[in-house]
């Protein structure tokens, strides 16, 4: 819709500074409209994708965290009511820190390496709620205990960043 306003606008300018001034003038009018353009574009693209990178880069950071084995950083992704459902749970429960923690901590027990894929990223037209599905790949010290997790998660943003509020494993890579 933005795109046809500036467009119809451009065609206006042209004619307009068609009218009233040489051709050096005009030349100058259409880089200029043209310029505005390309900005306005770009506005328009960061309007529409403006949160979701954000997403990714906090899975990012949370993953860091993880192998830098920094349990507290990694925990403060969590929210203090987040639901979780692991393997082998039959429904979600709203798990406490304290299960948090434990979790993290023995998936940092568990891996030598471990790396993140991001399936899908949906965010609300506010910015401030969403839902991932992501890959988790686990190195684990044993070859036995290597692992592709798919996980799907919802995510807030408060307090000046992305949080877990659901965080849910859906199984094995399909």
């Amino acid at each position: 819709m933005l795109r046809n306003w500036l467009i119809i606008l451009l065609c206006l300018l042209l004619l307009m500074s068609g009218c009233e001034s040489g051709s050096d003038e005009t030349a100058e009018n259409e880089e200029a409209v043209s310029e505005e353009m390309t900005v306005m574009e770009e506005q328009e693209q960061d309007e529409v994708y403006g949160q979701v990178p954000y997403v990714s880069d906090m899975l990012d950071e949370w993953l860091l965290s993880l192998k830098n084995d920094d349990l507290n950083t990694g925990l403060s992704y969590f929210t203090e009511s987040c639901e979780g459902r692991l393997i082998g749970d039959s429904v979600n429960k709203v798990r406490d820190l304290t299960f948090w923690r434990s979790y993290l901590a023995n998936m940092m027990n568990l891996y030598v390496d471990a790396t993140l894929e991001v399936e899908t990223v949906e965010v609300n037209g506010r910015g401030t709620e969403g839902k991932v599905i992501f890959i988790m790949e686990i190195e684990g010290r044993k070859a036995a205990d290597d692992f592709e997790r798919r996980i799907s998660a919802d995510v807030v943003y408060i307090d000046g960043g992305w949080k877990f509020s659901r965080y849910e494993e859906l199984g094995d890579r399909i």
